[in-house]
């Protein structure tokens, strides 16, 4: 996309008027002036080699050209500008050939293609679209420059920049064809945000307006969305009622980020079972992110109705595709669930989660009162899971295999949240540490039966050892040897 920009911005910039006398080819004239104590360029030139119009402004600026060798193809350009700035002749010459350039003191370089860093590109893009609106702001595309100036903003992460472009494209071009995206893209920005109110000012201003009626539809959903976020669900089902008369639905995808909506405010008016009817309707259709958000819904509504397991399972998979506060949040609302449901074997599963994602999840209360429940000891505070398996491992050398499987236990049970190489060294120590209570016949089993989970030759080799070390132990060698091998005896 951005490459795209880069090009279309230098368009625009190189929209300079042309002279046309009659004269088919004009070989370039560059005259320099000083006015005000500024240098200024006069430029002509008609179906002129670039390379030459090039070299003449080089010549009259004072400055040594390098990277010719981009013109070196026969290319003809035709340029008229009069009392311009030297980056602007630069601009309107190379722009339109699709190059860049670099101005110093003393020489100009010309620069093929684009950089390879895409935040290079859409600095570059940026850069082009702000010199073109502000030296054209009456020309045809500069609302099109102001939206595409957003579009780098939001894409760099710079939401309060990218609302300004928008906002201001609002006020400097209200009858623009795209002040409806404008508006659309100012609002969920604030949406993005948590400033609500800001949202649903815009939304509702769109909603109203006589121009962009296109957006219409769209901006009452928002619109309720933003209700909903205030406090006010009722009027926001109010408004999906009469959206539904006024805007029928024109697609599937339309009709279901409407359920999405509506069932959000049942939630918030405490009609759970009237949410996850409306999430079933829709069940099927979701694209990823209406997926996502129906998992959201979904966990509030089967909390509401007193199924606080199946809420837990909604939020932990919300949780895998959520980022930041959200991610953080989801991870809380499944422990707290789980502890709820007292199925304080998921609490434990749920804390590792979170830590194998480097979440600062503030779990620890939870995962204290799940080892409590479990006759668990607390581990070591700050400790993580590579210490912890380091620590039950030392524990398992010096033969203190209460201490060893206390620790591995949880670890064993939430092992499917671990990488393979953590994984098969938990497992192995749980064997171990199992040998030591239920004997040999107890340990092989745990390893038969985690053995063909592993996919990598190191975790599986790793298990092997494990199983041959366990043998070695009774004197068993011909059976260790087998171990080695993949193969297990039964004790």
């Amino acid at each position: 996309m951005s490459g795209v920009l880069v090009l279309l911005a230098f368009a625009t910039l190189a929209n300079a008027p042309a002279q046309d006398d009659g004269q088919l080819v004009r070989t370039p004239r560059v005259r320099a002036m000083t006015l005000d104590g500024r240098d200024w360029y006069d430029v002509q030139a008609q179906n002129a080699s670039a390379l030459s119009v090039v070299r003449e402004i080089g010549r009259a600026a004072g400055r040594q050209v390098y990277g010719l060798d981009a013109l070196a193809r026969p290319t003809l350009v035709t340029v008229h500008l009069e009392q311009r700035p030297l980056d602007q002749i630069l601009e309107y010459t190379l722009g339109s050939l699709g190059l860049r350039y670099e101005l110093q003191a003393s020489s100009i370089r010309i620069l093929e293609g684009l950089p390879e860093s895409v935040e290079e590109q859409l600095d570059i893009a940026a850069a082009a679209w702000m010199r073109a609106a502000r030296r054209f702001p009456d020309h045809p595309a500069a609302a099109e420059a102001r939206i595409a100036q957003g579009e780098i903003a939001e894409t760099k992460g710079m939401l309060a920049a990218a609302r300004t472009h928008y906002l201001s494209l609002i006020e400097d071009y209200p009858n623009a064809a795209v002040v409806g995206e404008a508006y659309m893209r100012a609002g969920r920005i604030s949406s993005s945000l948590g400033q609500w109110g800001e949202a649903s000012r815009l939304f509702r201003t769109l909603a109203d307006s006589d121009v962009a009626s296109e957006y219409h539809a769209a901006a009452r959903l928002e619109w309720a969305r933003a209700m909903i976020a205030q406090g006010d669900a009722q009027s926001a089902l109010y408004m999906l009622r009469s959206l539904e008369s006024n805007y029928p639905a024109v697609d599937r995808t339309e009709l279901t980020g409407r359920r999405l909506v509506r069932a959000r405010a049942l939630n918030e008016t405490e009609r759970y079972m009237e949410a996850l009817e409306e999430i079933d309707l829709a069940d099927g259709d979701f694209d990823p992110f209406g997926a996502w958000e129906a998992l959201h819904i979904r966990a509030i509504a089967l909390e509401g109705i007193g199924l606080p397991s199946e809420a837990a399972r909604a939020w932990l998979l919300y949780a895998g595709e959520a980022k930041g506060h959200d991610r953080a949040f989801a991870y809380e609302q499944a422990a707290r669930l789980s502890l709820k449901s007292e199925d304080e074997l998921a609490v434990i599963f749920i804390v590792q989660q979170a830590e194998l994602a480097g979440l600062e999840t503030g779990l620890e209360s939870y995962e204290r009162q799940a080892r409590e429940r479990l006759g668990l000891s607390i581990d070591q505070e700050g400790e993580g899971i590579q210490g912890r398996v380091a620590r039950a491992e030392r524990l398992l050398a010096e033969e203190d295999f209460a201490k060893a499987g206390a620790i591995l236990q949880p670890l064993f049970l939430a092992r499917g949240a671990l990488d393979e190489e953590t994984r098969s060294r938990v497992c192995v120590g749980w064997a171990r540490s199992q040998d030591s209570r239920l004997g040999l016949g107890a340990a092989i089993d745990i390893l038969l039966e985690v053995r063909p989970t592993f996919t990598t030759p190191l975790a599986q080799q790793r298990i092997d050892i494990g199983a041959a070390e366990l043998f070695e132990r009774y004197d068993r060698f011909e059976d260790a040897i087998e171990a080695y091998q993949g193969r297990y005896a039964k004790p």
